[in-house]
């Protein structure tokens, strides 16, 4: 757990990616604002429905921050390893993925007005990011495995440490 959070931190002093013309995003500027991304693109999602209802035809462009959401549960992994192995488990799943699928984006949201940038490079904090959360769900994998051992050993002489 401590691998990940250090690689997590790691990641936070790193750009993320780039976009428009050589423009690059810091990646603790991600975590601190991105949850304001998540609204809004959730806005555009129920934006983009009532406009079907209302036989309006409008372009769906659905960007990368969604992906961001990531992170929380990147969080609730950590500190759930110890006490709710299970839930530890799934949400570094969840974090892993979501953090995965930001490779299949091509845009992220520029602004308030609903405006995007195409995703022109991805940097070191990306993948550190992505690393953080690999790590955590192989430390969920190990306490698995390592909690199943005990249960078929449970008298045995062997310790695992």
């Amino acid at each position: 757990m401590l691998l990940s959070v250090s690689i997590y931190l790691l990641s936070l002093s790193q750009d993320a990616y780039g976009y428009g013309n050589g423009a690059k995003n810091n990646s603790f500027m991600i975590l601190v604002t991105g949850w304001m991304g998540v609204f809004m693109e959730f806005a555009g999602i129920l934006e983009w429905f009532v406009n079907i209802f209302k036989h309006q035809t409008n372009e769906f462009i659905f960007g990368a921050c969604f992906t961001w959401i990531a992170n929380p549960f990147l969080f609730v992994s950590w500190f759930t390893l110890f006490k709710k192995q299970k839930l530890s488990f799934w949400t570094s799943a969840f974090a892993t993925l979501l953090s995965l699928s930001f490779l299949l984006f091509n845009n992220i949201l520029w602004d308030n007005e609903g405006n995007y940038r195409q995703i022109t490079q991805i940097f070191l904090g990306y993948y550190l990011w992505l690393f953080s959360s690999l790590t955590m769900l192989t430390t969920n994998f190990a306490a698995y495995y390592l909690t199943k051992k005990r249960e078929i050993l449970p008298n045995s002489s062997i310790t695992l440490t």
